[in-house]
C-alpha cells in the first residue's frame, strides 16, 4: 500500500474514532514538531517535520490508553559514496502506527510510551538497500517510545525518544480536539 493511500487510511479511521470522543474522559488530538535524527539515522537524514493524531481514553484516574498514526519526513543528505563521489540520500518517510500509555505525574506533567510499528519509505530505494546492513539502518521496523509531556489545558508540549529500530527524537506541539 503506497503512503499517501496508507496517510488517508489513517485520516478516516482517526476520523471515525471522534464518533467515540463524546465521553468525557476521552480526547481526541494532533500534533506537529520537529523530527532530529540520531545515532546512524543521523548520518545519512537530516532535521525534518511532521505530525501525527491522535486518540487517548483515560482507563483509571490519571491513566490514558490510546492510539496514534503520524507522518513525518527526515530530510536529505549529501554523503561520500563508495566510488569517492557525493550522493543525496533522498527524504525519509517515517509513518508510525503506535499504541500508546500516559501517566499524569500531575495536572501539568504526564510520562508514557507509545509501542507499535514504524512504516519507513525512501526516495532512493536502491540506497536503503544497500547501505542498511553497513549503517544498521532499519527498514519497517517495531517501534518504542518513551516520552514526556507538558500540558495546558488543550494544548501540549511533547518530547520522545526512540529507543528501538528507527533512531529519532521529536518535539511535539499540540492540541486536544476533545477535552
Amino acid at each position: 500500500m503506497g503512503f499517501k493511500k496508507l496517510f488517508l487510511s489513517g485520516v478516516v479511521a482517526t476520523f471515525f474514532l471522534i464518533g467515540f470522543t463524546h465521553e468525557a474522559s476521552a480526547q481526541l488530538g494532533v500534533q506537529s514538531g520537529v523530527l532530529i535524527p540520531v545515532g546512524d539515522w543521523d548520518k545519512f537524514w537530516g532535521a525534518g517535520f511532521g505530525g501525527r493524531i491522535h486518540y487517548k481514553k483515560e482507563i483509571s484516574g490519571k491513566i490514558k490508553l490510546g492510539a496514534s498514526f503520524g507522518y513525518f519526513v527526515a530530510r536529505n543528505k549529501e554523503i561520500v559514496a563508495s566510488s569517492g563521489g557525493f550522493v543525496s540520500t533522498g527524504n525519509a518517510k517515517i509513518v508510525p502506527l503506535v499504541a500508546s500509555l500516559d501517566y499524569e505525574l500531575n495536572d501539568l506533567l504526564y510520562v508514557g510510551f507509545d509501542v507499535g510499528y514504524t512504516l519507513i519509505s525512501n526516495e532512493l530505494d536502491i540506497f536503503l538497500f544497500s547501505m542498511a546492513d553497513e549503517a544498521n539502518i532499519p527498514d519497517n521496523t517495531i517501534a518504542l517510545i518513551p516520552k514526556v509531556g507538558i500540558k495546558l489545558n488543550r494544548f501540549h508540549l511533547e518530547s520522545r525518544y526512540s529507543i528501538i529500530g528507527n533512531q529519532f527524537a521529536s518535539i511535539l506541539i499540540g492540541f486536544s480536539l476533545t477535552q
